[in-house]
């Protein structure tokens, strides 16, 4: 098998002289010094604690009275390597968010928020103008100033919801703000 959490690893007897001899398994992972603490069986599963380390398997053969036992030992593995989450999903946006009301300087305009597959838990908003953030310009609404005379205005709109990787998307520009 692979080292990895989570993966069985398994362990076959091999062959043994004489035949008809009994094998018994004991996994040691990374630089063990407590042999007797050491899982048994024809099978192991890496866990969490075996992050980083390696795995091998020692094999005892025994037969009757009178024959000595014998131990084989298996190549380790590669170091198990860190758990890696499974990608989250994206947010979707179905209807990109627009920017609506008067494109005047001192009068209020909003983001309509579109819609979003699944729906937003947490929406964050940054306006822009020629390009550039306009500082402070972070909340749903905003009215223009002196300084977006004559610009057009973006919007980048960002959406997260629980269990998905958070999604932006930009606004259509505006036409130019009038005075």
């Amino acid at each position: 098998g692979t080292a990895q959490v989570g993966q069985t690893l398994t362990s076959l007897p091999g062959s043994w002289q004489p035949t008809g001899a009994s094998v018994s398994y004991r996994w040691v992972v990374g630089d063990d010094t407590t042999p007797s603490d050491d899982p048994t069986g024809p099978a192991y599963v890496p866990m969490p604690a075996d992050v980083g380390k390696t795995i091998r398997v020692q094999a005892t053969g025994t037969f009757e009275a009178g024959w000595l036992p014998a131990s084989a030992w298996s190549a380790p593995t590669a170091a198990v390597p860190p758990v890696v989450a499974p990608p989250r999903p994206e947010m979707t946006n179905v209807v990109r968010p627009r920017i609506r009301g008067e494109l005047h300087v001192g009068e209020l305009l909003w983001v309509n928020l579109g819609r979003w597959t699944p729906k937003p838990t947490s929406v964050s908003y940054q306006w822009f103008a020629k390009g550039k953030a306009i500082k402070g310009a972070t909340h749903r609404r905003f009215k223009p100033t002196q300084k977006q005379l004559g610009t057009r205005l973006r919007v980048k709109v960002t959406a997260k919801a629980a269990g998905y990787t958070p999604t932006t998307v930009t606004t259509p520009r505006t036409g130019r703000i009038k005075g």
